[in-house]
């Protein structure tokens, strides 16, 4: 299942490889072309060393404050800003020699003398023996600076084309890995010499940015994915892997609940709360997911708040979507729960049928009693089971899908209806001391009936086989869902 991860799985392939090597990053302004070179030097095992002829040394620090603590570690900074005049200057100490540099027969390592001096420098750094990794950012700055207003006149001992080819030439002459950033994403030379290509995009999906990375080349390496959804938060580049919707979810861990707030149901996770709230005792919450979501992705959110309702002493009532079963519930919970507190603490309603040697069969609804008005049938076992221990400090929850509420209306016509259930809805909050969860497609009449009670409103959708939330009420930014770890139910990633 999808992980929060420090680089795309293929760009750490691609850092194993042998140098020399050479990999172009691209990209607008802002779309986190420097905070992934610094992800690239961090994770990079030899000599790191850090070109910049955007922005200075100090900013650098100031801006990246995991940066600085890496420079003890071994990362060097050359700052391009404080040097000289560049090739115009450099031209015209070299003028003696002007016509053996142009002649084309001329020697490689006379022509090297042209390139930027930090160039120069950054390479009489490196070893013959020892890999290092060189970033050059930006690449347009430094050369930009370095041919000066010779470029524009025709003036120049050299063009930028010669510059550009010369540097990889020089670079590839020892174990160097460059990074080579441009803010230029038309097509150019530099695309047919480079070994790996990455291209950064900022983007608005529902109001709300979107951060892509795309992997256009990375020569040795299969690409499995070609795109990555990352985040910028806290100056750090974090991306997400696929999410796998086949794997199996469990509940926990559980966050602990750092203080008791009455009047609200604790829902097992730290980002849950940060960025939605804890969900108020006889208040409703909608999940509304994309059709192209796996309910896989709603049930590892959802879960870690029904375990912490079982774990502190109340109860769950589930109307479960077709093809989940009782024993499929449970293995959800099992890590978190004992099982014979999961058969007393739970009840669902379900279109599976069930045999009555079934170890779950107890917490099956089976009464098909109807009753009379808006509610529908099966009702009272169900608000019967929720209200029966009236206690505010041990709250109940309901689980709804509306997949199962139109599978159950199929087979019995009237029992739901988008007509009756806000009225089967404020029942339950009414008379037992819950909280309601209601997931559907956003397009569903089901949701459109009870939408106007929510009090939370969370959209789930799905792009490139990953997984955004976002909230609608309360607002929030875009999130990337990926799997926990050892002391985590999930992770939510802010795109920012």
């Amino acid at each position: 299942m999808g992980a929060i991860l420090d680089l795309p799985v293929e760009l750490s392939s691609f850092l194993s490889r042998k140098p020399p090597q050479t990999l172009l990053i691209r990209g607008a302004p802002g779309t986190g072309k420097t905070t992934l070179a610094l992800a690239l030097l961090r994770a990079f095992p030899g000599k790191r060393i850090y070109v910049t002829g955007r922005v200075s040394a100090d900013e650098i620090s100031r801006d990246y404050p995991d940066f600085a603590s890496n420079e003890a570690g071994g990362v060097t900074l050359v700052d391009d800003r404080q040097r000289g005049k560049g090739l115009a200057s450099a031209a015209k100490a070299l003028n003696a020699v002007h016509k053996l540099i142009a002649d084309p027969n001329a020697d490689e390592d006379l022509r090297s003398l042209l390139l930027p001096s930090e160039v120069l420098d950054a390479w009489s750094r490196s070893s013959s023996t020892e890999p290092v990794m060189v970033v050059l950012d930006s690449w347009d700055a430094i050369v930009e600076k370095h041919l000066g207003s010779r470029s524009a006149t025709g003036d120049a001992p050299a063009s930028r084309h010669d510059i550009e080819r010369w540097l990889l030439d020089q670079m590839n002459e020892g174990p160097v890995f460059t990074v080579i950033i441009v803010e230029d994403r038309k097509a150019n030379h530099f695309e047919y010499l480079v070994n790996g290509i990455v291209t950064l995009d900022l983007q608005t999906t529902d109001d709300r940015p979107e951060r892509w990375l795309h992997i256009e080349k990375l020569r040795g390496v299969r690409i499995a994915s070609p795109a990555y959804p990352f985040s910028l938060e806290s100056a750090r580049f974090r991306c997400a892997g696929h999410f796998d919707s086949q794997a199996p979810i469990h509940a926990g861990p559980l966050h602990p609940e750092p203080h008791h707030l009455p009047g609200t149901i604790w829902p097992g996770s730290q980002e849950y709360a940060e960025f939605f709230g804890r969900p108020h005792i006889g208040r409703l919450t909608l999940v509304e997911k994309d059709h192209e979501v796996s309910d896989n992705a709603v049930r590892l959110v959802i879960a870690p708040l029904i375990a912490s309702v079982l774990v502190n002493g109340g109860r769950t009532f589930g109307v479960l979507p077709p093809r989940l079963s009782p024993a499929d519930v449970w293995r959800i919970f099992e890590s978190v729960v004992p099982r014979d507190e999961f058969l007393r603490r739970v009840r669902l309603e379900t279109t599976a049928p069930i045999d009555e040697e079934d170890e779950f069969h107890s917490i099956v609804l089976h009464d098909r009693t109807s009753t009379t008005g808006a509610v529908g049938h099966r009702t009272p076992d169900a608000l019967r089971f929720l209200s029966e221990k009236q206690d505010p400090t041990h709250p109940n929850l309901s689980v709804v899908w509306t997949s199962a509420l139109q599978a159950l209306d199929a087979r019995e016509p009237g029992a739901y209806t988008p007509e009756n259930l806000p009225a089967i809805a404020q029942m339950y909050l009414r008379h037992a001391v819950m909280h309601m969860v209601i997931i559907g497609n956003p397009d569903d009449a089901f949701m459109d009936a009870v939408r106007p009670m929510a009090e939370t409103r969370i959209a789930v959708s799905a792009r490139n086989g990953r997984v955004f939330l976002h909230g609608i009420d309360p607002p929030t930014p875009n999130l990337l869902l990926s799997t926990g770890d050892s002391g985590s139910p999930f992770r939510l990633l802010r795109v920012v």
